[in-house]
């Protein structure tokens, strides 16, 4: 728990993470992936929704159009938002990773997060999301360690 909790801040850091609410009118429920933290990722997905829903003229979560946004639409809306937030992480990670889509710890230590920490902080967290301990991270590493995905490496196994 401890670790998926670190690698949750670790993504959210990514996203430019925002409290709840904060400046915002986003409802709670935009908290696709349970962190319990609206990521600027998130936030820009609804907005985005929203936009397209003034421009057809409607809600474009309502579609069977009574009116009311019912639980399998709420549930269908989250899925769509979800999908674009991968995309969204997908494509930070293809930036940081480089040409050959494999994160390496160097380009790893180079977020934000790791600038004024120690290094083997950085390293903790990359060695567990690198799965298989080949000493880079695939894109599908990175979505199982954050909590997008697959499961990330046991906690309890060391190094």
């Amino acid at each position: 728990m401890k670790t998926f909790t670190a690698l949750s801040l670790t993504f959210a850091g990514i996203c430019a993470a925002v409290p709840p609410g904060a400046s915002t009118s986003t409802p709670a429920f935009l908290d696709l992936n349970g962190d319990g933290v609206i990521s600027e990722m998130e936030r820009q997905a609804y907005e985005e929704s929203r936009a397209n829903a003034r421009v057809q003229g409607g809600n474009v979560w309502d579609t069977n159009g009574d009116g009311i946004v019912d639980e399998d639409e709420r549930q269908a809306a989250i899925a769509k938002l979800n999908k674009q937030l991968d995309a969204k992480v997908a494509s930070l990670f293809l930036a940081l990773a480089g040409d050959d889509a494999l994160l390496t710890l160097d380009e790893f230590s180079t977020l934000p997060r790791f600038t004024q920490s120690p290094p083997e902080v950085a390293a903790t967290l990359f060695n567990r999301l690198d799965a298989d301990d080949d000493g880079f991270v695939t894109l599908a590493e990175f979505f199982g360690g954050t909590g997008r995905g697959g499961a990330s490496k046991p906690t309890s196994r060391t190094r």
